[in-house]
């Protein structure tokens, strides 16, 4: 009896004890940890994603910045400086949180409302307390993104959206006929749907979110992505060939394909991953050439490079400064010349504001492959020596309608 008695006399202590500590507990529970407990924890454990995707396409989320508690998470923001102690209100956390695009969607709104709202009212609680404010500096890793910095801004949707508008829509045109609203276009809409559209006119973030809601880019492998398979023939295509694979237009397309699939997969760890920029400029020009050549090229993959003469030197320029890669036809190929250009040149200068090459004597240096196939999806394997060369004098035309001729025979 004795013993059953001591048994008890422990447990009851131990439950006063217990609550004890539980009310101390409670009484020690801030206005800011129920804040922190009640609307920034469910941020961090849920799985959907934050109002920053709406901006980034990856490398962060709104969680990569709060710890599993509320001090360690406030600690990790004020030194990293993401809450302004000072003026707490206008933290640059709550800044980042406010960022959007132009054109707000209306769910990732509601969202970013909701985490402003909650990371505000936890933060200007918690400011309040000197204990936070006064901490030492956190000794636990500071919570903050995977990605550096650089990584992160090259995910940035706009950044993606430039990069499209500079390597892709500027040579809708090649697909505009069949692929944009218009006469053609509803021909084969009523025949294979809706998915034939993905160019908006005048409108090229609705472009390329169109080119990733109909499948036409492929994340898991970007040179088979049907943006490039069907103008090269790779797979059936009712507008024939519109791209040889290598030529310009190509090499464009499958830059930006390339770098968007590896941004919305994640795959740029660090600074070192990011692409390099090209040397040269490329710009598509408003200079039409008319290539007019025998009937035994049609099929071949033709490359026509322009050199311009140099007066200083007097020869002609080791570099081309135009070029373009087609398929020749029974009565040749036409075509529109994109400018290769040194950045800052005078020659870069000029053809910025006119889209086109100063008038002068060039070269037309003319390359073939006759055992190209259309639809191999190989590159055109030209010799180093051309085939044919015409030196010329121009004063370069403006338009298709002005297109000037380069005759072969």
């Amino acid at each position: 009896m004795r013993r059953k008695g001591a048994w008890l006399l422990v447990a009851a202590l131990t439950s006063l004890t217990l609550l004890f500590v539980a009310d101390v507990g409670a009484k020690e529970a801030t206005p800011a940890d129920d804040v922190f407990r009640s609307r920034i924890l469910p941020i961090f454990r849920s799985k959907d994603p934050s109002s920053c995707t709406e901006c980034h396409l990856a490398a962060v989320e709104l969680k990569d910045y709060i710890r599993p508690t509320a001090r360690d998470t406030f600690l990790s923001l004020r030194d990293q400086g993401l809450i302004d102690l000072e003026d707490p209100a206008q933290s640059r956390i709550l800044e980042l949180i406010r960022m959007k695009p132009p054109k707000p969607a209306p769910l990732p709104s509601v969202r970013r409302a909701e985490e402003l709202a909650a990371f505000e009212t936890w933060i200007l609680e918690a400011a309040r307390d000197p204990e936070l404010r006064n901490a030492p500096p956190l000794e636990k890793k500071l919570a903050r993104p995977k990605r550096p910095d650089a990584v992160i801004r090259h995910a940035r949707k706009s950044r993606i959206l430039g990069a499209f508008e500079e390597l892709v829509w500027a040579d809708r045109e090649r697909c505009a006929s069949c692929h944009r609203p218009g006469t053609k276009n509803a021909k084969w809409v009523k025949e294979f749907g809706e998915r034939v559209t993905w160019i908006v006119p005048t409108d090229p973030a609705a472009t390329m979110d169109l080119l990733v809601d109909h499948g036409l880019l492929n994340r898991k492998n970007p040179l088979k992505s049907l943006l490039l398979a069907k103008p090269t023939l790779q797979k059936k295509h009712e507008g024939g060939m519109k791209l040889v694979p290598g030529d310009e237009t190509y090499e464009r397309w499958r830059i930006w394909i390339e770098d968007w699939a590896r941004t919305v997969s994640d795959g740029y760890k660090k600074e070192q991953d990011l692409p390099v920029a090209r040397a040269e400029v490329s710009l598509l020009s408003d200079n039409f050439i008319k290539l007019v050549s025998p009937k035994s090229w049609k099929g071949n993959a033709v490359r026509l490079d322009i050199h311009a003469w140099d007066d200083a030197a007097g020869r002609w320029e080791d570099r081309r400064c135009a070029a373009t890669t087609r398929v020749g036809g029974p009565k040749g190929a036409m075509a529109r010349l994109y400018l290769y250009l040194v950045p800052g040149s005078e020659r870069h200068r000029f053809a910025l504001e006119k889209q086109s090459l100063p008038s002068g004597k060039f070269q037309a240096r003319i390359y073939l492959d006759r055992k190209f196939k259309k639809g191999s999806g190989r590159e055109p394997r030209f010799r180093k020596k051309p085939y044919h060369t015409v030196d010329l004098d121009l004063t370069w035309k403006m338009g298709i309608a002005n297109r000037n001729v380069i005759a072969t025979r």
